[in-house]
């Protein structure tokens, strides 16, 4: 259909190929009706496939949607001539279902869930009036609180937009979720909503979906995880119009800052780096270099490239953000300290391990001094500066500095608390290193336990000791338990955190370097592929870890053509 109209309107066959009308397709979100109006225009106009998509990409999309024509009465029929009688009447006849659609405009059209609006719109009564003091503000945020007050109306509202066919309701377990088509929701922000009031709809959209995604709690929790998956793109789809219209919403960008932290425990750091620069960008904008606020999204942004094995960039942001820290707030304050900590974490990942002891020094003795030596703060530094040590092979001292950490943690926060059981995984993991295995297994199986018990089977720190462990019984040859407690743990963080997960891949390196020194070299070279590919994917082809991986790899295959 297209392609005939392509042709028609004087692109030749070849011009015309399918695969240059397959992003004019997708651009209108394959709806038939569109199609059929897009060919109309291609034929009568005579306006090139590039043409019209750079239009239907650009703010004049609504003009061709709506254009008119002397075509055939089927050709002549468009998108908006099509929706344009129910969205004149709707107004007047279901002012619940206008409201409704009206939220619509501003979500993610693809999936939005009836649950994230009815949790998050009391906010409109706490203090919404401020953030939309206007009469005809006023007057709608009262229309969407008596709408989600009434699970009567509310359904009633949900009916007549199926009704009239302006979105796609469906029901899955106890989640109900509303598809709308993106040439229906254009038509609809554009129809539904005067020019001037877009702006204050906007807002109470963000002040709604803001609300029930601060509701969840820890974002970072993976029990959360899939609650927090709901929110993501409903937050980049309001981020986008509120640059649009140069608003800047400090809900919104804590907001975005929460989601930016859920995507970066999941391991989907790309994502999670592209959304900590964009609240860093904002802040800067409107906030300057300065502010606490904009010091905050920097150090969060060189946070995931430390983790992306982009470590220079997050020297440079460590920095940065340091000396600024120091400048504007003082040495001494716990911003700076807490800066210096990150930078020194990040000489480690390059393993500059003089520059990040002598940092690590800095900021505990600062912190006994300012804090105390019991604050959870100067135990963190110490911690930090005990791992350092240990990478420096001074492992009497790590383990001496380990201990006096532990007993500490163990006073302060108490024998089970979460960190005092970081600072026990770590001991276990130096004594490993001086080959001390049986003191190394006992306190790393007493921390699995301990870990089990408090955060449970499957939390990422549990998995944590489980690898350890499974590391710990290969170092002593006992393959048939290591390959057995890793496939254990590469299964579980495959359930828990992904297939593409760091923390996933990891195990899956480990339970390969274990098959490899059973001589299991074919399972073991298929293995290591498997993640190296998938390494590639998730954290860059420059990543340090795939080198190290690509030399085992190289390393096994030569051995392997050996005869």
């Amino acid at each position: 259909m297209l392609a005939a109209g392509a042709r028609r309107g004087g692109e030749g066959t070849e011009d015309a190929s399918y695969a240059d009308l397959e992003p004019l397709v997708r651009s209108v979100g394959h709806l038939p009706l569109a199609i059929d109006q897009a060919a109309s225009y291609l034929k009568e106009s005579g306006s090139s496939t590039k043409e019209l998509l750079d239009l239907y990409q650009s703010q004049e999309i609504i003009e061709v949607l709506s254009w008119e024509n002397d075509l055939s009465r089927h050709e002549e029929k468009s998108v908006v001539t099509t929706f344009m009688p129910a969205l004149n009447r709707i107004s007047q006849t279901a002012p619940d279902a206008a409201t409704l659609l009206r939220i619509f405009c501003f979500c993610d059209p693809e999936n939005i869930p009836i649950s994230i609006l009815k949790q998050g719109y009391g906010a409109l009564s706490e203090g919404g009036e401020r953030v939309m003091p206007t009469e005809s503000a006023a007057n709608a945020r009262r229309a969407v609180i008596d709408l989600f007050r009434s699970p009567i109306r509310l359904s009633k509202a949900i009916q007549e937009i199926q009704r009239l066919s302006l979105a796609v309701y469906t029901v899955e377990g106890s989640e109900r979720t509303l598809r709308v088509h993106d040439l229906v929701q254009l038509l609809l922000r554009s129809k539904l909503i005067a020019a001037a009031e877009r702006e204050q709809w906007l807002k109470m959209v963000i002040c709604i979906v803001c609300k029930a995604f601060a509701g969840i709690g820890d974002h970072r929790s993976p029990r959360n995880w899939s609650r927090c998956s709901q929110f993501v793109s409903h937050i980049e789809f309001m981020g986008a119009f509120a640059a649009q219209y140069g608003l800047h919403d400090d809900n919104l960008l804590d907001a975005n800052t929460f989601a930016a932290i859920y995507l970066g425990e999941c391991g989907l750091y790309r994502k999670a780096a592209s959304m900590h620069k964009q609240t860093w960008d904002r802040r800067k904008a409107v906030l300057g270099e300065q502010d606490p606020d904009t010091l905050t999204s920097m150090i969060n942004l060189a946070l995931t490239y430390r983790r992306q094995g982009r470590w220079k960039e997050a020297e440079e942001l460590g920095v940065q953000v340091m000396e600024t820290g120091k400048r504007v707030l003082g040495k001494e304050h716990p911003f700076s300290l807490t800066s210096m900590a990150n930078l020194a974490s990040v000489y480690c990942n390059q393993g500059r391990w003089e520059e990040a002891e002598e940092l690590e020094v800095q900021v505990m003795e600062t912190m006994k001094r300012v804090l105390g030596e019991e604050h959870p703060d100067t135990l963190s530094s110490m911690n930090n500066l005990a791992i350092t040590l240990r990478s420096l092979s001074r492992d009497e001292e790590a383990i001496s500095l380990m201990n006096r950490c532990l007993q500490l943690r163990k006073q302060v926060l108490g024998p089970n608390h979460p960190g005092t059981l970081t600072t026990m995984s770590n001991l276990a993991s130096t004594l490993e290193s001086q080959s001390r295995n049986e003191e190394a297994i006992s306190l790393t199986n007493r921390c699995l336990q301990l870990r089990k018990q408090v955060l449970g089977p499957k939390h990422p720190d549990t998995l944590i000791s489980m690898n350890s462990l499974a590391s710990t019984l290969e170092s002593q040859s006992r393959y048939e338990e290591a390959i057995s407690l890793g496939n254990r743990c590469f299964k579980l963080r495959k359930q828990v955190l992904g297939p593409k997960h760091p923390d996933t891949l990891t195990s899956m390196n480990n339970l390969a370097v274990t098959l490899k020194s059973q001589n299991r070299y074919e399972e073991a070279i298929l293995l290591m592929n498997q993640c190296l590919e998938l390494q590639k994917q998730v954290l860059g082809p420059k990543h340090p870890h795939i080198e190290i991986a690509s030399e085992s790899l190289h390393e096994w295959q030569d051995r392997e053509d050996k005869p």
